[in-house]
């Protein structure tokens, strides 16, 4: 679309005081009513077939490779680290050291704790954290299971 058809489609727009408003002809006006009451319907007739040529256009998307074995490993691990490093902060109480070293402690401890924690995310990949963080949710933890059909 060029520039002045740009134009004259915003022009259009304000003159006929539209909320919202759909660039592009009947087609993509039809497409997206189609798509606002029947987005799986939508997503078979035309969002797999342009998928298809974004992604031979731009090759593989972002993430879809696979991470190696020792990365998803060792991502896995410094999270767990870093859980342990907050367990460490709970038994600090415990430990025979001055309170002024523990008050020291405390707050080196959560900040070695936290980037752990997003170093191994980072290795792990956003998939695996999402679907661990679910497992460690609380609010999750009493909802009812959902059966597979």
């Amino acid at each position: 679309m060029s520039t002045e058809q740009v134009a004259a489609e915003l022009r259009r727009a304000v003159i006929q005081k539209r909320k919202q408003y759909v660039m592009g002809g009947a087609l993509v006006n039809g497409f997206a009513k189609l798509n606002s009451a029947f987005p799986a319907l939508a997503d078979l007739l035309m969002m797999n077939q342009y998928g298809k040529k974004l992604q031979s256009f731009f090759g593989k998307a972002r993430g879809a490779e696979t991470k190696s074995s020792l990365a998803l490993k060792a991502g896995l691990a410094m999270v767990i680290f870093s859980v342990a490093l907050y367990g460490v902060i709970f038994s600090l109480p415990l430990v025979p050291i001055s309170t002024a070293n523990k008050l020291a402690l405390t707050p080196v401890l959560m900040v070695v704790s936290e980037i752990v924690f997003w170093v191994g995310g980072a290795l792990a990949g956003r998939d695996v954290v999402s679907r661990y963080r679910n497992y460690l949710d609380p609010r999750e933890w009493c909802k009812p299971k959902e059966k597979a059909s």
